[in-house]
């Protein structure tokens, strides 16, 4: 599990897993928010290996549908795969929430939302809401390839913590607390 010692670590971690260098999904509020979640235990952010696969041939047909991030959304399905999802559990591109996440699968027993590349930091705090857990695949040379400069992709895996119901309850009442406080154009 990676713990952060200061907000502005955790500020710089949520953007490293988070943005990745990509410009479009900053947003300050919600980096501090979510880096005071992970302060506080509500939610919890572990980092895992990708171990070697042989490059997966899915058939033609899946392939033309995995255009975007196709080699992360492979190692994530392979991976998906050996936490004991079936292919039916596995569903691309399916709007949940108001978003459209990479991957959405969901058993009996487990859900997992997974986002392949840069995502909305919002969406972690959303999503778990309603998922078990919230995989982040960071682009990178993929695990049947070898990497020369060591920039291999990268598995973080958000979850929640120990107080996600406090904290989230106020984290709610916050928000509802603020929405009450908009004026409208009737007002």
């Amino acid at each position: 599990m990676i713990i952060p010692k200061t907000r502005k670590e955790a500020v710089n971690l949520i953007r490293e897993v988070l943005n990745q260098g990509d410009d479009r999904y900053n947003a300050v509020e919600n980096e501090i928010i979510l880096s005071d979640f992970l302060a506080l235990n509500a939610i919890t952010l572990e980092e895992r290996n990708i171990p070697f696969m042989e490059r997966l041939n899915l058939g033609d047909k899946l392939e033309q549908t995995l255009k975007v991030q196709r080699h992360e959304k492979l190692v994530a399905i392979e991976l998906l795969k050996s936490d004991g999802f079936n292919d039916k559990e596995i569903l691309l591109e399916r709007k949940f929430l108001g978003s459209r996440p990479d991957i959405l699968a969901k058993s009996a027993t487990k859900s997992v939302i997974v986002e392949c590349c840069s995502c909305r930091i919002d969406k972690i705090i959303d999503f778990l809401k309603e998922i078990n857990e919230v995989w982040i695949i960071i682009r990178g040379f993929p695990p049947w390839e070898k990497s020369k400069d060591g920039n291999k992709m990268q598995m973080f895996i958000f979850k929640k913590g120990q107080n996600w119901d406090e904290i989230y309850s106020k984290y709610k009442d916050a928000n509802i607390k603020e929405l009450k406080q908009i004026k409208g154009v009737l007002d």
